[in-house]
């Protein structure tokens, strides 16, 4: 049998599956890329053909360890049946790019390679990445049928989580700074965290927040097995 698994995910890929335990009958797997992205690299190819020679991919104790509860999800996720929990990439729709890059990148200091004229904006940011477009293109990439929404809130807010209480109102004072406008400033919240909220110039809202509870781990992302 052979099962196709795009090359995305050959990172965390297992070539080889144990699919009876009594008998030794294996799964073959291939990866490809999607068709809109051309031919797939030889070069992956070969990482996972070494891999397999050298023996650190072994026929045993494959599929993440599928025996284990802690992999059910991803065996799942193998086997089709469940869609790989993970967020890659938030964009957000900008009336003006340059003036929402000027803001996140000079304001905030956020990392991007951007260049005048290109335009889409990635920003380097820890764990999900950040993208700004043109809020009229980006609806009419949904549907030419899709009018963009301006205004109001829309039930979504973003996130930036710091390591120590008194950093929260030290963001809120750098947004404000950078033409940003503060809905609520900093202040305890009931949960036993301490947070405010702010605008950027498309009205995209963002929480700061300090929170006790789910801590940052050393690369920045919020560590939630505690």
């Amino acid at each position: 049998m052979l099962v196709r698994i795009p090359l995305c995910s050959l990172r965390s890929l297992r070539l080889i599956i144990r699919v009876n335990s009594r008998h030794s009958r294996f799964i073959r797997v291939c990866a490809f890329r999607p068709p809109d992205r051309g031919p797939w690299s030889a070069s992956a190819a070969t990482r996972v053909r070494n891999d397999l020679d050298e023996g650190r991919l072994p026929a045993q104790n494959r599929l993440h360890e599928a025996s284990r509860g802690g992999s059910k999800r991803r065996r799942a996720f193998f086997l089709g049946q469940t869609m790989e929990p993970c967020l890659n990439l938030i964009t957000l729709g900008v009336a003006d790019l340059p003036r929402a890059v000027r803001f996140y990148r000079d304001g905030l200091g956020w990392p991007t390679t951007h260049e005048a004229g290109t335009p889409i904006a990635f920003f380097n940011t820890t764990g999900t990445r950040l993208a700004l477009y043109p809020l009229e293109q980006l609806a009419a990439v949904i549907s030419p049928e899709f009018p963009p929404a301006r205004g109001g809130f829309g039930g979504i807010t973003l996130a930036h989580n710091v390591r120590t209480k008194p950093e929260v109102a030290g963001a809120l004072a750098l947004v404000e700074r950078a033409s940003g406008r503060i809905v609520k400033p900093a202040q305890d919240a009931f949960w036993g965290g301490h947070s405010g909220y702010f605008c950027d110039p498309d009205g995209h809202y963002w929480e700061v927040t300090w929170n006790p509870v789910l801590p940052l781990a050393e690369n920045g992302v919020m560590n939630l097995s505690l």
